[in-house]
């Protein structure tokens, strides 16, 4: 456990073309934390980095990371997701406004499920 502080928090978005819908308009959080506001089934587990540097044949991260994971597509309108990535680039985050190489998925043999619920009515 080289690095206990680092936490990697994801959600997955769809983005839809609606701004009739209060709901859709709301980025807060989604630049400093994660927009909890919707979110249903959220999980946290220990795992380790990702990127192409590593594999799960001879190369395993040394870095212990807490993942924060929100299971459910959430929707977001494209205006407030424009917004989102404004407040990115402003901030000096243009490289995070890019897709990223992931790693290969780690077999089942090989991974833990010991999960941690974040949400009242998640699924374990």
């Amino acid at each position: 456990q080289n690095n206990p502080t680092v936490t990697v928090r994801a959600q997955v978005y769809h983005i839809v073309n609606d701004n009739t819908n209060p709901s859709l308009n709301d980025v807060s959080g989604l630049v400093d934390g994660w927009k909890t506001t919707g979110s249903t089934d959220a999980v946290t587990y220990s795992g380790s980095t990702t990127g192409r540097s590593y594999n799960n044949d001879d190369s395993c991260s040394p870095l212990q990371v807490t993942w924060q994971v929100d299971r459910e597509c959430q929707k977001i309108n494209a205006r407030s997701f424009d917004q989102m990535c404004k407040a990115m680039k402003d901030r000096g985050m243009s490289a995070d406004l890019e897709p990223h190489a992931s790693r290969d998925l780690v077999s089942a043999a090989l991974s833990s499920d010991d999960l941690v619920t974040l949400t009242s009515t998640g699924r374990a």
